[in-house]
């Protein structure tokens, strides 16, 4: 039964935005509500894991064809559709949580699903320059002009990524649709975006060298038969593949409490709210 009763004299702080803030903000929120954070991301990302076990089992048993380009497609509309969905129930649950409440699982997906056609849109509109950034790069060959083009188009793709990685959060809390989300994104992180990247990036390289020899570890010590009897090169496959996709639910869950917290810090500091003013975009 999810609690709607706030705490008995709690007035939560309004913080300056910071990199700091983000990172104790985001890991203590992420460790706290993890027992329904991962398995919530499980639940969302069901299809990709299905697709991923296709992929193991084919690669396993030495069958390839048609079938790797269906699934390399299949593959990129799952990770738009689960990533948008997965963002927009985090924002959700991430305010609950920041407001010291009770996260119901099936409140928060019914919320995501709600806004979820504008957070497919949000996700489609900011992959198209991402995609087109990082297009020269793929197509010239190796060189100094590859290499530039390499650079900037990174560069391009993570300034798209920052500017606009707050547009989720705003369609399910404020109720906009695509267009003025990504423009209210941009609006939240103008003077932030540095900090912004500087923070997601110490996370990921935080949480990347932490749980990724992690994960190989468990899978080594994993009861005989809780994974693929292979050997050889096919071993170190199937193992890289689960791992990777571990890690994928685990940074996934990650980035969706780190975004939603970005955009409460930048809406408390910039103009003074609380969790629970945020939250009445919900009644």
């Amino acid at each position: 039964m999810l609690s709607t009763a706030p705490v008995p004299g709690l007035r939560p702080r309004r913080p300056d935005f910071g990199a700091s803030y983000v990172l104790g903000t985001t890991l203590s929120v992420w460790f706290r509500g993890l027992h329904v954070f991962v398995p919530t991301t499980v639940l969302i990302f069901s299809p990709l894991l299905l697709l991923r076990t296709w992929e193991i089992h084919d690669a396993v048993n030495g069958l390839t064809g048609d079938a790797t380009n269906l699934r390399a497609a299949i593959s990129v509309l799952l990770q738009l559709s689960c990533g948008a969905l997965c963002s927009a129930v985090f924002s959700f649950a991430v305010v609950r949580r920041l407001r010291r409440q009770a996260i119901g699982l099936g409140e928060a997906l019914r919320t995501g699903l709600r806004r979820l056609p504008a957070a497919l849109e949000i996700s489609l509109l900011v992959a198209l320059p991402v995609a087109a950034a990082i297009l020269p790069a793929v197509l010239l060959n190796d060189g100094p002009v590859a290499i530039a083009a390499t650079l900037l188009g990174l560069v391009v793709a993570i300034w798209v990524l920052v500017v606009w990685s707050l547009a989720i959060p705003a369609t399910v809390i404020e109720r906009l649709s695509a267009a003025p989300s990504l423009r209210r994104s941009a609006s939240l992180t103008r003077g932030h975006r540095l900090s912004i990247f500087g923070s997601w990036l110490a996370l990921l390289l935080l949480m990347g060298l932490v749980l990724t020899p992690l994960l190989y570890a468990l899978f080594e010590a994993a009861p005989e038969g809780m994974h693929p009897a292979v050997d050889g090169t096919r071993d170190a496959f199937v193992r890289r593949r689960w791992v990777d996709t571990a890690l994928q639910i685990l940074l996934q869950s990650l980035q969706g409490v780190g975004v939603a917290v970005v955009y409460f810090a930048l809406r408390a500091s910039k103009e003074g709210l609380a969790p629970d003013e945020l939250e009445k975009a919900f009644e």
